[in-house]
Parts: structure tokens; C-alpha cells; sequence
């Protein structure tokens, strides 16, 4: 399935900036704080799809200028998520 190039380019800074808000000013970020299922879930799917967006945008868009900027932004969100991920089996998980 493709998205529009327009819808695409109009989510995509919708997205990461809502992504960046909840992991820099809310407690939805802090994986040792035991949250409800709609809050990891809602917090999760923002941060995933603000990363994934911004791998479109860098694979598809032909402007370098616009790539380095999604590229700028996603990045961080997908070693966030790498590191959330790490951290949340490393506390339920027996060593």
C-alpha cells in the first residue's frame, strides 16, 4: 500500500513531533515506571510510527535537504525504541 506523497509529507512532522513530546515531557517515556496497556500502546505505535515515517520520507523523498532532516529526526526515535525495548525485556525477563 503507498501513501500519498502529500499525506506522507504533512504526517511525517506531525508524528515525530508528537513522538519527541511524549519521550521529552511526559513520564510515557520512562521504561521503569510501570504504565497501563493503552499508555505503552499509545506511546509505542507514536514513537513507531514517527520513526517509520521519517524512513519513508528518506527513502522516497528526492530533496537531500529533506532526507538529512528525516533522517536527523528518525534515527534518534529507532535507537529510543531499540533501547526501550532492551530495557523492558531486561526487567522481565529472568538473567
Amino acid at each position: 500500500m503507498r501513501v500519498p506523497r502529500k499525506l506522507l509529507l504533512a504526517a511525517w512532522p506531525a508524528l515525530t513531533l508528537l513522538a519527541y513530546y511524549l519521550i521529552l515531557f511526559t513520564n510515557w517515556g520512562n521504561a521503569y515506571i510501570e504504565h497501563s496497556a493503552p499508555v505503552t500502546i499509545g506511546f509505542d505505535a507514536a514513537v513507531v510510527l514517527g520513526a517509520f515515517s521519517s524512513w519513508e520520507v528518506f527513502r522516497t523523498e528526492k530533496r537531500t535537504p529533506v532526507r538529512a532532516v528525516a533522517a536527523a529526526v528518525g534515527v534518534p526515535l529507532v535507537l529510543f525504541t531499540v533501547a526501550t525495548l532492551w530495557v523492558g525485556l531486561k526487567q522481565h525477563l529472568p538473567a
